[in-house]
């Protein structure tokens, strides 16, 4: 008889207690510790507070918000788990599964609003005005949000509304906001890279299984390249699998590497009892990073935060990839820069001759390295993608090339 398995979602609807700090302890207290518990001890502290409980519910009939002080006090829960802050002005990353019920409830109304009323306010132009403002009202309701998400940040005792900025259900990630009070500042989290991991690294997993806030467990990579089933039904690929406990409530929050950075978000875990097996699965950071990246920067533009991201129109090698071509080529496995994969036709990079792979018959041939940006030398992948998040269109840029003969050349280049 085949043993019985189960894939667990990790949202969880219900929140135990909030009794935990994040504060460092007396040197005295990590006198006598291993190298790898104080590795532990300033993860937690370092990376802690960047940590979220994110909860959603039910916003009672009437009313337009939830109490933010006790939001189960008339409220029927949709769902819990964590998620993590990426950047300083309030974006946060967590797990499509732990807001699904929220984002659904709302989206339902805005699209049967839609359907019923595509131009209410041409629709009822005509019409006699008691009708036009019953018409107009109940539009109006049907756009009105019907669940709230709620987030706590850094042992706070108040929660914080949190809107949802966009949803990726292929990746099981969500995109949410919260408001920063002018003056105040929050503690992010650094993002690493899931593209070079190594099975049997240590890593470490922050969130607040079963309503548990602030908890801390650690393991190992156990495997890489994992295949997953994820919420919209869709294939998972290059997923982390982990022996670091996950149980429910997890979900949405970060994996981290020995250096306190993410690698990837806890989504799910396989078992028969619905709690932790050591068999856990993490959605790699860089693959999320590159499609919530364009979601915060469009939200940024469209609601006039900074100016449209500056586009030079090509495409990047992963360390991996980089490695495998460079070794093809004879090359030296510490060939430096970035390898440009490919440059779209009429986009800046095209316009100042950048070359990207290319075919030779069967053999792949290699074009141009990025070496620096404005002088500065970069290496990996994510330096490229973090510098050109904070360019703006029109921005000039100077960018030092190289081929694979090893000869160099400064450009410049005005971003679309």
């Amino acid at each position: 008889r085949r043993a019985m398995k189960a894939t667990i979602y990790l949202s969880f609807v219900f929140h135990l207690c909030n009794g935990f700090s994040f504060k460092a302890p007396a040197s005295s207290l990590l006198d006598g510790l291993s190298a790898d518990e104080r590795t532990n001890v300033k993860i937690y502290q370092t990376t802690g507070p960047a940590v979220a409980y994110v909860t959603s519910v039910v916003i009672p009939r009437g009313k337009s918000t939830v109490n933010v002080t006790d939001p189960s006090k008339g409220s029927m829960g949709l769902g819990s788990g964590s998620g993590f802050l990426v950047e300083d002005d309030g974006y946060i990353i967590t797990n499509y599964h732990v807001i699904q019920r929220a984002w659904r409830m709302n989206a339902m109304g805005r699209e049967l609003g839609e359907a019923l009323f595509p131009d209410a306010s041409s629709q009822f132009s005509n019409l006699p005005k008691t009708i036009k403002s019953f018409g107009m009202k109940t539009r109006n309701r049907l756009d009105r949000p019907r669940a709230q998400v709620l987030v706590r940040i850094n042992s706070s005792t108040e929660y914080t509304q949190a809107d949802i900025v966009d949803v990726i259900p292929e990746l099981d990630a969500a995109v949410l906001k919260i408001s920063i009070p002018a003056g105040s500042s929050l503690n992010v989290l650094p993002l690493g890279s899931s593209s070079d991991l190594l099975v049997g690294q240590s890593v470490v997993a922050i969130g607040n299984p079963f309503g548990l806030e602030g908890s801390l467990t650690t393991g190992i990579v156990s495997a890489l390249n994992r295949e997953v089933t994820g919420i919209a039904g869709n294939q998972i690929r290059n997923c982390i699998q982990t022996d670091a406990a996950i149980n429910p409530g997890n979900s949405g929050g970060p994996l981290l590497d020995s250096q306190g950075k993410v690698i990837g978000i806890n989504t799910m875990i396989i078992s028969t009892s619905g709690s932790n097996a050591g068999i856990g699965f993490a959605v790699p950071i860089d693959t999320v990073r590159a499609a919530t990246n364009g979601i915060i920067s469009t939200h940024r533009v469209a609601n006039n935060v900074r100016p449209a991201q500056g586009l030079l129109g090509i495409g990047l090698c992963s360390t991996k990839m980089k490695e495998s071509l460079v070794m093809a080529a004879g090359k030296d496995i510490e060939f430096p820069g970035v390898l440009i994969s490919s440059v779209k036709v009429g986009s800046a990079a095209d316009l100042i001759g950048m070359k990207g792979l290319g075919l030779n018959g069967d053999e792949v041939t290699i074009g141009d390295r990025i070496v620096a940006i404005g002088g500065s030398y970069v290496n990996g992948l994510d330096e490229i993608t973090d510098d050109f998040q904070r360019r703006v269109a029109g921005e000039v840029v100077n960018l030092t090339l190289e081929d694979m003969d090893g000869k160099r050349r400064i450009v410049e280049t005005r971003l679309a």
